[in-house]
């Protein structure tokens, strides 16, 4: 029903309001440098540099030890075909 909709969009609100200073703080830094460049070149900054760093720095948020091995192990699962 329309009401549940809703409040799943109030709950899913609250969430993003506790990374809203980062999100606003990211956006604003890659307009900043990466603005001035070409489109072409803004999203292979964006897909090979910073978003592999960003996401161990989330995997380090959610408790992974910040290890070179366990960075390495992590990159290896979440990018392998196969299941161990």
């Amino acid at each position: 029903s329309e009401n549940v909709r809703w409040a799943h969009s109030v709950a899913q609100y609250h969430e993003q309001e506790a990374t809203l200073c980062g999100d606003v703080l990211l956006t604003a830094a890659f307009i900043s440098y990466a603005g001035s460049f070409s489109k072409k070149y803004r999203k292979e900054l964006l897909d090979n540099l910073w978003m592999p760093f960003l996401r161990t720095q989330k995997w380090n948020n959610e408790g992974l030890p910040g290890d070179k091995m366990s960075t390495q192990n992590a990159t290896i699962l979440t990018n392998c075909e196969w299941t161990v």
